[in-house]
């Protein structure tokens, strides 16, 4: 996969493989006409349903939307890339939604009533520790992305490559985006039993 296909240079391992899928379709959503944005804002709807769902305790329809809404998290931004279709707004409708999401998911996990204690602080903070260590290893496919360019226009996202430290980014990359994903799925089903 190449920055030419909309992928930045640098994923984690988890990630190349969920992105190999995602680059297939990319071309289908640009045939069909699709913005970036729009693509943000389907996966903002399935966002809302997957915590809605995970709030009722439903686990298979929160972990379906949960994987609906992480193909659009990562569809929009190779398509916007790809098609050079990146703008201001969108990043920053990109990364609140995200905020949003994984913020309203986490409240539901941390307020609700689990049926152990002990499950519930040790998936509550594995998903805490996880996330850090994500927002880390974004910082490092950022300073890969940027290493031999100059940074024109600073993106909400591009201000993590400060947090790599690049001698640990081959350790970081087993902490992507699809790993945290992975996680989740396994935190609203130990929620939802």
């Amino acid at each position: 996969m190449s920055h030419n296909q909309g992928v930045k240079p640098g994923i984690g391992y988890i990630d190349r493989v969920v992105t190999r899928g995602v680059v297939a379709t990319i071309p289908t959503w640009r045939w069909l006409g699709a913005s970036p944005n729009g693509l943000t804002t389907l996966g903002f709807v399935a966002s809302v349903l997957c915590v809605i769902f995970t709030h009722i305790r439903w686990a298979a329809p929160a972990i379906v939307f949960l994987f609906i809404r992480m193909y659009f998290d990562f569809a929009d931004g190779i398509l916007a890339r790809r098609y050079d279709m990146t703008t201001r707004f969108g990043d920053l409708y990109d990364h609140a939604t995200d905020i949003a999401f994984h913020t309203a998911l986490f409240m539901v996990l941390v307020i609700g009533k689990w049926k152990s204690t002990g499950l519930k602080i040790g998936m509550v903070t594995t998903l805490a520790i996880l996330t850090l260590l994500v927002m880390v290893q974004i910082g490092c496919i950022e300073a890969a992305f940027y290493r031999n360019q100059k940074v024109e226009k600073e993106t909400s996202i591009s201000l993590l490559r400060h947090a790599c430290p690049q001698s640990a980014a081959p350790i970081l990359n087993a902490f992507d985006m699809s790993a945290l994903y992975l996680v989740i799925a396994a935190a609203i089903f130990a929620f939802s039993v």
